[in-house]
């Protein structure tokens, strides 16, 4: 009985490491909407996060954005904030990125080798510009497609890209205009994610202060 137990347990760890987390982020704009989310799921749905922002209003020098997270297998567990962003503040979160960064053992080392192991199986990304002027429309598809191209061409240098991607610009002569949608699914081992963190708790420890470093700024008030 107990070597059934031990083999059934095993043959279940097996499973849950070799199912995926899956991300899913998009990104809408259209006229003056706009919408961001980005939903994670993980052990064949257990674990089921969507994080939104639903709004966006800009304000003068700062951005008021409203978040909402909740938890698609709880009713009930849906949070909500909000938030101005401003320079001050972009400011603040850049410094705190800086000593998450000294305060780990090399990072980017670590943040190349687990992005090794994300697979993208999906990259779809359109876009419509106008400007009123079709000279200042075509330069301004030319730049779209250049920051397109570019940012597909990072993403696949340090991801696996799986899939065939799907980019368009589409240039609207008639009047002003612009839209966009950009959308990505990837996937990545439950086992690999695991793994993923626990080197990442090796690096900090490594660090003097980095545990106490990293508290402080993941769970600040």
């Amino acid at each position: 009985m107990w070597l059934i137990a031990a083999g059934l347990f095993f043959l279940a760890v097996v499973i849950l490491c070799s199912s995926h987390v899956v991300a899913i982020g998009r990104l809408t704009r259209k006229n003056e909407d706009d919408q961001l989310s980005f939903h994670i799921r993980a052990l064949f749905g257990l674990i089921n996060y969507v994080w939104e922002v639903p709004i966006m209003t800009m304000a003068p020098g700062a951005v008021d954005i409203k978040t909402k997270t909740k938890n698609q297998r709880q009713e009930g567990s849906t949070t909500e904030s909000e938030e101005r962003i401003g320079v001050k503040t972009v400011m603040n979160r850049l410094e705190e990125y800086k000593l998450l960064i000294q305060h780990t053992d090399r990072m980017f080392n670590w943040v190349g080798r687990s992005l090794r192991h994300v697979k993208l199986e999906e990259w779809r990304w359109q876009t419509a510009v106008g400007t009123g002027d079709a000279a200042w429309t075509a330069m301004a598809c030319g730049a779209m497609w250049t920051i397109q191209s570019t940012l597909l061409g990072v993403s696949s240098q340090f991801t696996r890209l799986r899939a065939v991607p799907y980019m368009t610009v589409t240039p609207i002569y008639s009047h002003s205009h612009f839209s966009t949608e950009w959308s990505c699914i990837a996937k990545i081992r439950f086992g690999y994610a695991i793994v993923a963190g626990l080197q990442l708790l090796v690096r900090i420890r490594r660090v003097k202060g980095g545990l106490t470093t990293w508290q402080n700024i993941l769970f600040k008030g």
